[in-house]
């Protein structure tokens, strides 16, 4: 009994195990089934949503032909061949046997239009040289096919009358009644050696000066068609891959005709199909039915044997639970010899996982010393590296220095000269080209050593107030002048509501921005160039039941987009990639010559130092958009420091004279000092070197010394060393002034004792304001002085035109003619605004004083004083100047 009892469970483990396959083997093959189906479905559906979409894509491309002859009438033969070559048929239009037009031509008119065209078309083709009407034949009228381009592969058609046959004729006779495009039955292209079956689709083409509301009016109207002919097997096969084809098989039949696929009266493939779906599709009018089969064995993938190995892996299971069931029954000890020999192997097992443990921490051991191998190797590269770092910078701390003197001479010299008012033009175009060279010459070594402060974590933002739309316009401006001379078009966009000012770094700011516009021009030669500055974060809301918007508080964070877009060149994926490399450029031919490949390297780590990354969307051929999104805290003291800025050039200073010591080891460095301060009214001493330096300093007892850093004997911190400790010059204030723009440089100079520093080359306006500052004196401007016709004082500069108003005795045009200008010069447009004050002009000759101000003020784009003064002459046309 006991034996019998465990048979029958050996037997019924057998029996549950191959049930429980069985069940999974159904449920598997009638998932895979659903999947296959579902898989062929929707092939065969993109299938037909692709040759509808490529008959669209031929519609489309006949519109535009019926468009060339509804603009120019009448089309020559060479003015066809080079459109259709634009349209390129093979990339655009693939499938396609030609694009050509059908030329309705009555039965009395038929000798005379073959000579016509054998006349004006066969010196531009040998084909039109034997043009004749064909099949020859006597009808009503004829449906010539004039031209069929490409003509290499469609000269058996030229000439040939489409109203031949029914099929062409029905089509034909269709598009011209309902004037949209219609295509025909199955036909033979004449050019088809194969003889395979075809289609044709026209459109029809009106005369343009005859009505064509009606189906009479059409058919009076007609000129002739638009016409493309197709072999229906090439529309499939370029529509559909090699790999889709092999998927199902096809046959599309129109009318109980084949068009493709099988054979007439056949409407599916003969072979046995699994699974079947059928779609009609619309053709111009003509519905063609597509009938899809799924192939013997093609969607059969790997994943269809998977319920049969699971089947075969089930029984398999099954007969070894069986097995294993009827060995535990029939013996005991059996089991027990099995229980000891797995024990064994357990054991086994264990001493082998002991040994790989102690394998693996000898290795752990050995990789250990390596890594610290490595380190210590890594470290010693790090020193040399850090030491290699420290000589590139003191070759560039002196570089900086040997090339800035000469600059300073140059430069200086040059703000000099174009204060003067006896150049001529030429002259000072000369000395303007002079400032723009040496200028560019400093920008090259900024971008060197802005390089090397950002390779050594050094450079800093210095934000300070920032006027937004002047600083913006000053920028349009610029790049406005630059587009002009390069014959493309520049916009200014502005999208939500600037800041009126904000607290940023404006050189680093201005220095990113005139990279990116600087690129944006230089690579575009056609189309334009769009700079666009838009708030991201809006307006700030108004409270509840108040119309005025809310005001934002002190030093709120307002969100600005900078973008720059062109119609450029474009740059690839690959260039794309290169882009911010330091010294790489992705220009070819004269604009690689052009920079240095520093510009965008620099600019992206200045953008990085203001917390954000410039994005870059572009493509070949299509042109390129840069932005970059900064976050800047409200200010609210520009207007104080903007007010001294907008009062004029400088021609001397109110109280007491003040005493200048000027030091220096180079004599044009010292000369440009003297030339700039001594016309305004100050003493100025200068002093070869230190040593001289003190001597002259003790003899003048000067209020001011400006000295060179690097001078031999005596240098500059050892001379403030010096100074301070005179305790009778306790309130002498000391300028440093070098070339050197290092940061341990300036640093040195003003823990020696210097109040300030001074960069090389020296701009005029940052050492007026240092000196006004230290002084506490204020300046007395051009326009602050008397009347314009009292001559200046004898060594004193030549005064400027006053930048608020019109100089005393000019006739300003009425107020409707200012508010013109105004408007054109709060706009920007520097060069209608002196076209319009030309016009005024010769209405009424006592306007040329007038005019000949706003000229010279255009021409150095000086648009602040230009609104100032515009802005005063329309106060006073009105009467508010001391009016009630």
């Amino acid at each position: 009994m006991r034996t019998l009892r465990r048979t029958r469970i050996a037997f019924l483990v057998l029996l549950l195990g191959l049930t429980a396959t069985a069940l999974v083997f159904r449920t598997m093959r009638q998932k895979i089934e659903d999947e296959t189906r579902a898989y062929f479905d929707d092939h065969a559906y993109k299938a037909t949503d692709a040759l509808a979409h490529r008959f669209q894509t031929y519609l489309a491309g006949l519109r535009a032909s019926q468009g060339l002859f509804v603009a120019m009438h009448d089309v020559s033969y060479a003015q066809w061949k080079r459109y259709v070559e634009t349209l390129d048929l093979p990339r655009n239009y693939a499938g396609i046997n030609g694009v050509g037009f059908v030329r309705y031509v009555p039965a009395n008119r038929k000798a005379a239009y073959e000579e016509e065209v054998r006349r004006t078309q066969g010196a531009a083709e040998a084909t039109y040289a034997r043009f004749e009407v064909k099949p020859a034949s006597d009808r009503p009228g004829y449906f010539v096919l004039e031209y069929l381009e490409p003509i290499e592969k469609n000269r058996q058609a030229i000439g040939l009358d489409l109203g031949f046959e029914q099929a062409r004729l029905e089509a034909l006779e269709t598009a011209r009644d309902t004037g949209r495009a219609a295509a025909s039955g199955r036909i033979t292209l004449v050019q088809d050696a194969a003889r395979t079956p075809g289609l044709m689709v026209a459109l029809p083409v009106y005369h343009r000066e005859l009505p064509h509301g009606t189906v009479e009016e059409r058919r009076a109207a007609l000129l002739g068609y638009v016409y493309a002919p197709f072999r229906a097997m090439s529309v499939v096969e370029e529509t559909l891959s090699a790999a889709v084809r092999q998927t199902f098989d096809l046959t599309i039949t129109h009318r109980g005709e084949v068009m493709y696929g099988g054979e007439d009266g056949q409407e599916a493939p003969a072979a046995r199909s699994l699974y079947g779906r059928d779609f009609f599709l619309d053709i111009a009018g003509q519905t063609w039915k597509l009938a899809f089969r799924s192939r013997p064995g093609v969607h059969m993938g790997s994943g269809q044997r998977l319920p049969a190995i699971v089947l075969a892996l089930g029984a398999v299971v099954s007969l070894l639970l069986f097995w294993i069931t009827w060995s535990l029954a029939s013996s005991r000890s059996r089991a027990e010899a099995l229980a000891t020999r797995m024990t064994a192997d357990l054991r086994e097992s264990e001493n082998r996982l002991r040994e790989h443990t102690q394998l693996l921490e000898i290795r752990v051991e050995e990789r250990t010393a390596e890594l610290k191998i490595a380190k210590e190797a890594a470290d010693a590269a790090k020193e040399a590296a850090d030491a290699a770092n420290l000589a590139k910078s003191e070759f560039l701390a002196s570089m900086s220095h040997e090339l800035r003197t000469p600059l300073n001479g140059i430069l200086g010299y040059a703000q000099i000269l174009s204060r003067s008012r006896s150049l001529s033009d030429k002259q000072a175009q000369g000395i303007s080209v002079i400032q723009q060279c040496g200028t560019h010459l400093l920008t090259l070594i900024n971008d060197i050593l802005d390089l090397s402060k950002i390779e050594a974590r050094k450079m800093e933002l210095i934000p300070r107030a920032l006027h937004v739309q002047s600083f913006v316009q000053g920028l349009v401006e610029i790049f406005r002048v630059r587009a002009e001379q390069k014959g493309i078009a520049f916009t200014y966009e502005q999208a939500g509501e600037l800041p009126a000012r904000v607290r940023a770094d404006e050189k680093r700011l201005l220095q990113v921005l005139l990279n990116l516009l600087g690129n944006a021009v230089k690579f575009t030669e056609a189309g334009r160039v769009v700079f666009r500055v838009r708030a991201l974060d809006g307006e700030a809301r108004a409270p509840e039941g108040q119309g005025a918007p809310a005001q934002r508080p002190p030093g709120a964070l307002r969100a600005l987009r900078f973008e720059v877009e062109d119609t450029g060149v474009g740059l690839s994926a690959a260039q794309r990639e290169r882009l911010f490399l330091p010294f790489e450029q992705v220009g070819t031919g004269k604009r690689l010559a052009e920079g240095t490949g520093l510009g965008l390297a620099i600019s992206a780590r200045i953008v990085e130092l203001m917390g954000s990354a410039i994005q870059v969307r572009s493509e070949p051929g299509k042109g390129s958009s840069f932005w970059f999104d900064v976050r800047l805290p409200e200010a609210g003291e520009w207007a104080k420091a903007a007010a001294v800025v907008a009062r004029g050039r400088v021609t001397g200073y109110e109280g007491p004279r003040k005493k200048i010591l000027v030091i220096d080891d180079h004599p044009e460095n010292r000369a440009v000092l003297v030339d700039l301060l001594a016309p305004l009214g100050f003493e100025v001493t200068a002093a070869e070197d230190g040593q001289d330096g003190l001597v002259k300093a003790a003899e003048v007892g000067p209020d001011v010394v400006i000295t060179d850093l690097l001078m031999p004997g005596v240098d500059g911190i050892e001379l403030v060393k010096h100074l301070r400790e005179a305790p009778e010059r306790r309130g002498l204030v000391i300028i440093v002034s070098s070339a050197s723009v290092f940061e341990a440089d300036q640093d040195r100079s003003l823990s020696a004792g210097g109040d300030d520093f001074l960069a090389k080359p020296v701009r005029a306006d940052e050492l007026l304001d240092k000196l006004q500052r230290h002084l506490g004196i204020a300046w007395i401007h051009a326009q602050e002085q008397g009347a314009a016709n009292e001559a200046p004082p004898a060594g004193a500069p030549e005064a400027e035109p006053p930048a608020g108003g019109v100089e005393a005795g000019l006739v300003a045009p009425p107020a409707e003619a200012l508010a013109v200008l105004l408007d054109l010069a709060n706009k920007g447009r520097v060069k209608p605004l002196v076209e319009e004050a030309a016009r005024l002009a010769q209405a009424d000759p006592r306007l040329q004083p007038f005019v000949a101000q706003i000229r010279r003020l255009g021409a150095d784009f000086e648009i602040k004083k230009l609104r100032a003064m515009l802005r005063s002459c329309a106060d006073a046309a009105r009467g508010v100047d001391g009016a009630p």
